[in-house]
């Protein structure tokens, strides 16, 4: 018997589950820049804090999860609509999208939801500044 998709997601990435953080202004189809912090929960409520890598813009929007022990995924799709962020990624057994929604402070947050039914919460949020 396989394992749900998420549990092997958390356990890929060193934790029972992922939680992501990003942020990017509302008004513009760009995201800062940069190392970004946050939270995946998977379907048991546990959570895992992870950072982002964001780089580049419009089309070339790239963003990769770190989870706690050095492991990375790269999306591969990252979408900005307006305040809307967009995000898939293949993972063995299942493909995950996940649908975030931009808040006033920059950062993102909403579900994720796999092919095979299993479903999450991913939060994003903004580098720092100073």
């Amino acid at each position: 018997m396989t394992r749900p998709v998420f549990n092997r997601i958390a356990l890929a990435l060193g934790a029972a589950a992922l939680v992501l953080s990003a942020a990017a202004p509302l008004s513009a189809q760009s995201m800062e820049e940069g190392g970004w912090t946050g939270t995946l929960t998977g379907p048991g409520g546990e959570g895992v804090d992870v950072t982002f890598t964001v780089a580049g813009e419009g089309e070339n929007l790239a963003v990769t999860m770190h989870g706690p022990e050095g492991q990375s995924i790269e999306f591969d799709t990252a979408v900005l609509d307006g305040d809307a962020l967009h995000l898939e990624f293949a993972f063995p057994g299942a493909d995950v999208t996940c649908d975030l929604e931009g808040a006033e402070d920059g950062s993102y947050a909403g579900d994720c939801i796999g092919s095979d039914g299993q479903s999450g919460h991913l939060e994003m949020r903004p580098p720092a500044d100073g």
